[in-house]
């Protein structure tokens, strides 16, 4: 006989079957009792409307679709994999690694110490790195036998995450293709899994594998957590993607947002109004701002403060320009104000080449040193480091089968998804060289597992990534930073160096500041709700 008012501890809230519950008002009881940092939601209502009608102040039907799979029409050909791997999670060292993922992507995590107490009907998959044991997504999933005692003989999956910095194809399918087998051992002839509406890649991928859309809702309380699914956010949308975190971060905490012009808004709490262009607020001088764009400027400001960056000389005509590629063997030119940047060059044709097509949009050109090394972007608010990212170029992984160009479009179109379309690899000549200087071209077909880097550098907008390294990053490179920051009386500000070995943090390079730093790249430390904090 089926278990009756079955509520599950999830970890991350509760879990109410609403098939199991005879009473709305009991239905209605039990899904109110929610605490603060948790979210609860009710699965299969037997009667929302009775529920909305009552309570529309309290509850929202959840803008999801309910996705149903046949079990017993599911077949698959197992695939050996060498690079990374799924498996049940089975201790909490596995849960704070997947916790970290969670985080990452704005969703809930599980309770401190709830693993080793759950109900025996839950199940938490990791998916990790064969080589690294680095942890990239997980699910949990629910046996409503054991739950509940369910006829039906179903199961369902939450909680479905892969990391958007996934080195990795095909590990959200892999994932999905493990609970569906292990749901099957169980002797389960059916699996629900929730999906919001306007997540179409997750859509597509669960069609393909059989699923199909089912008219039945859940519910959710109105909550601070869950603001942006029942509040409309047609105001977001006007901003372009690096700012429409701070808005939506602005409008949970209750302050009031008027748009400008394109990303220029009006923010207004308790009578105090602060104008904002994306990160850059009245807060900062504009003789700051342009100390920070002008790399003339910046570079006289290291040389007071005494701190390292590449070797630098300012021409304003072609000749002599030989002598410092000569000295520095590799080189890039600069504009004063850094909006062109060129690859590096290494032999005079090039320099000259370039330098007559930079000098027609500057009078004077940088040429600085290139430095090999990995480049880091250092945020500090209000003169403390509140966040590092690492810059990692792009990397392809062979499957014997595809080419190049092939991979590296695929790649691109996963980075895009989940970019809003801002983070892409180009297919331009600085991808086409970095790859043919490794051997291959755009037609090689990758070996399988053999994996090709396939830009040297790369920003969030061809195709790199950021990897938060906050907590690792040395401390006397965080103090150069604040250094800076105190020095040009600038509140927010991110700076970008470069280190050629991060084991020796000793050496490093300096490369530029800017007043109007991208959040995005730093979302993993909360710092939308940081910048707000520094205005109000």
């Amino acid at each position: 006989m089926m278990k009756e008012n079955t509520v599950l501890d999830c970890g991350w809230g509760k879990l109410l079957f609403g098939e199991t519950f005879s009473e709305t008002k009991k239905t209605i009881t039990e899904l109110k009792k929610e605490r603060k940092t948790e979210r609860n939601i009710l699965f299969y209502p037997l009667d929302p409307q009775l529920m909305m009608t009552s309570n529309a102040q309290d509850f929202f039907l959840n803008p999801a679709y309910i996705y149903k799979l046949d079990l017993n029409t599911f077949s698959e050909r197992k695939i050996s994999r060498t690079t990374f791997r799924v498996r049940e999670a089975v201790n909490q060292e596995d849960i704070d690694r997947l916790n970290l993922v969670y985080i990452k992507m704005n969703m809930l995590p599980f309770r401190k110490n709830w693993f080793e107490d759950r109900h025996k009907s839950l199940s938490v998959y990791i998916v990790e790195d064969i080589k690294t044991k680095e942890v990239y997504g997980g699910m949990m999933m629910v046996d409503h036998i054991l739950a509940f005692q369910d006829e039906k003989k179903s199961t369902s999956v939450w909680s479905v995450v892969v990391s958007s910095s996934a080195p990795y194809l095909g590990m959200g399918k892999a994932l999905m293709k493990y609970s569906i087998r292990e749901s099957k051992k169980k002797k389960c002839v059916r699996m629900f899994l929730s999906v919001v509406a306007n997540n179409i890649p997750a859509q597509r991928l669960y069609e393909q594998l059989g699923f199909v859309k089912t008219p039945i809702l859940s519910v959710k309380n109105k909550t601070p957590i869950n603001e942006e699914l029942f509040v409309s956010r047609e105001i977001v949308n006007k901003f372009s993607n690096k700012t429409k975190g701070i808005i939506k971060e602005a409008l949970k905490k209750g302050i009031h947002v008027r748009q400008i012009n394109d990303d220029i808004y009006e923010l207004s709490l308790g009578g105090q109004i602060m104008n904002c262009d994306s990160s850059l607020s009245e807060k900062t001088s504009a003789i700051m701002q342009d100390i920070c764009a002008n790399q003339k400027y910046f570079l006289k400001m290291l040389d007071r403060l005494h701190i390292s960056y590449p070797n630098s000389e300012f021409h304003i005509q072609q000749r002599n320009i030989e002598k410092f590629l000569e000295k520095n063997k590799k080189i890039v030119l600069k504009t004063l104000q850094k909006n062109i940047t060129t690859h590096d060059i290494t032999d005079n044709k090039t320099l000259h080449k370039q330098f007559s097509r930079v000098r027609q949009c500057s009078n004077e050109i940088l040429l600085q040193e290139s430095k090999d090394g990995t480049i880091y972007r250092v945020l500090t608010m209000k003169y403390k480091v509140v966040a590092v990212v690492e810059t990692q170029p792009p990397i392809i992984l062979g499957n014997g089968k595809l080419t190049v160009a092939q991979l590296i479009k695929k790649l691109s179109r996963r980075k895009q998804s989940t970019s809003g379309g801002e983070n892409k690899i180009p297919m331009d000549s600085k991808t086409k060289a970095f790859v043919a200087k490794q051997g291959y071209n755009f037609e090689s077909i990758l070996e399988k597992g053999k994996s090709l880097q396939v830009r040297k550098k790369s920003s969030y907008y061809t195709g790199g990534t950021m990897k938060d390294v906050t907590q690792s990053f040395p401390e006397n490179l965080k103090k150069i930073a604040v250094k800076i920051a105190k020095y040009l009386n600038i509140q927010v500000m991110s700076l970008e160096i470069i280190v050629p070995d991060i084991s020796n943090p000793e050496e490093y390079f300096v490369l530029e500041a800017t007043s109007k730093p991208n959040l995005q790249y730093y979302s993993e430390q909360n710092v939308y709700s940081k910048f707000l904090d520094v205005l109000f």
